[in-house]
């Protein structure tokens, strides 16, 4: 269950209907077709996407996915669950490869235990996108990044440090001031970390106080073109979060569209409306260039 949906003012009734409904989700059509692809990442560790094809003749277009979750796209079973990226943009001609970071459950303990955030998850970003354009069915001059929430983090990080490797990114109610997390863990521990990792607010604060690991830092560097999308209404990250990283990237000369959707909240699952109209521009944007 998301933890924003679990933020609001709920009865038991409503509960039971948000249990209701994250049951009743079946991600068949988004699954076929859905093949793990294997890769190593700098360190050597072998890291996994999970890689849809459009319909018709390559070389596609792509995206590398970094999903809102902590993980990746798996769920605890090693079943793939947070895919909902891929029906809207493999039907607009991308390749989509979201990306299992390490610290996702479904590898085994090994793998689960290298959780990471801003270090060498960043280095399995940057090796999938390696992957992609080795491929002879992907454009490996196209490949784009999207992330969504804590993804966008990941996401803004990755431009940073190897801006060569993108053709253009979009960045989906991101978190991109590593700050508020420590500030959320210190409010309500675990909101933002699994408390199985057993870290505190300290360690977050020294882990984040590195400047490799605070992307707004590096955000000079980044060449690929911004798309930034936020919910007006979100509880969780403030809209405010996308202004300033858009005010800061027009400040530097670096180029960022920033669309803002009333009655929009944290929606990292995209069960809302409004994303009928959002995906085509997302699409489209993608698409130029």
């Amino acid at each position: 269950m998301p933890a924003v949906k679990l933020q609001r003012n709920l009865t038991m009734a409503g509960l039971a209907r948000l249990l209701s409904d994250e049951l009743d989700r079946t991600p068949v059509d988004a699954l076929q077709g859905l093949a793990v692809h294997e890769f190593t990442s700098a360190d050597g560790l072998t890291v996994y996407g999970h890689l849809g094809l459009p319909p018709g003749p390559g070389p596609h277009p792509a995206v590398v996915v970094c999903t809102a979750g902590p993980g990746g796209a798996l769920n605890a079973d090693g079943e793939p669950v947070q895919v909902g990226e891929h029906p809207p943009l493999r039907a607009a001609g991308f390749a989509v490869l979201t990306l299992d970071h390490r610290g996702a459950p479904g590898h085994g303990p090994d793998f689960d235990a290298r959780a990471e955030m801003g270090g060498r998850d960043i280095d399995d970003v940057l090796a999938a996108a390696d992957h992609l354009a080795g491929l002879p069915e992907i454009d490996g001059a196209r490949v784009s990044l999207l992330g969504t929430s804590r993804g966008a983090y990941t996401a803004l990080t990755a431009l940073g440090r190897a801006p060569d490797r993108w053709h253009r990114a979009v960045l989906l109610m991101g978190l991109y001031d590593p700050a508020l997390l420590v500030t959320a863990e210190r409010e309500q521990p675990g909101s933002f970390v699994p408390s199985r990792l057993g870290v505190g607010p300290d360690q977050l604060a020294s882990h984040f106080a590195a400047p490799e690991r605070r992307p707004l830092t590096s955000l000079g560097d980044v060449t690929a073109p911004m798309l930034i999308v936020h919910g007006e209404a979100d509880p969780l990250i403030p809209v405010e979060h996308a202004r300033d990283l858009a005010a800061e990237a027009g400040r530097l000369g670096r180029s960022a569209r920033l669309v803002t959707v009333p009655g929009l909240a944290h929606d990292s699952r995209y069960d809302g409306e409004e994303w009928g109209s959002l995906w085509p521009r997302i699409a489209e944007f993608l698409a130029e260039g």
